[in-house]
């Protein structure tokens, strides 16, 4: 946000995930809702199921990179669920947790549009009920040039094409390519 500001960046893509929109946030434009989905190893107990109720995985160790005592869309959703989700690893990039999770060291949230990167050993599986969905937004400056409202447009445009997953075996929309 800081480069937003400072007029280094024309846009930047931003979301509330995991612990909300930085309080800096300038102008945001909504560009999509993101499904969380649970990402587990290939032998876990609820691998075997097309999805997966969240309760089920109450006494799982959770991996994830939110700051500590910050509220997340994960612990908000754990506490409609009814309980407190056990934090375990604080890992940020995806690799890293993708790695801890292939070694058995807990499970995550990944987002729908991180999902083509999830490796083979690992499997996403939809929750049941209250998912937790995160937002994708393009911040702008205050006054924000015309190309940079033209590329928010088309960022827009490009949503349609990043909702089809070979992990969920959906064709690509019709000029979105393979």
């Amino acid at each position: 946000m800081e480069r937003l500001r400072a007029g280094a960046l024309d846009v930047a893509v931003i979301s509330d995930y995991p612990a909300g929109l930085p309080a800096d946030a300038p102008r945001t434009v909504l560009l999509r809702e993101d499904r969380l989905f649970v990402a587990l190893p290939a032998g876990h107990r609820l691998a075997g199921g097309a999805d997966v109720d969240l309760r089920d995985l109450a006494e799982e160790t959770w991996i994830e990179a939110a700051p500590r005592g910050q509220p997340t869309l994960l612990v908000t959703a754990c506490a409609a669920a009814g309980f407190t989700p056990r934090s375990g690893l604080r890992v940020a990039g995806w690799a890293g947790k993708f790695g801890c999770l292939a070694a058995g060291l807990g499970v995550t949230l990944v987002p729908e549009l991180a999902a083509r990167a999830v490796p083979p050993d690992l499997v996403l599986r939809p929750l049941r009920g209250m998912a937790p969905v995160r937002k994708v937004y393009a911040a702008l400056p205050e006054e924000p040039l015309p190309a940079a409202l033209e590329f928010v447009e088309l960022l827009g445009q490009w949503e349609a094409c990043t909702t089809a997953s070979p992990t969920w075996g959906t064709p690509s929309p019709p000029g979105c390519g393979t």
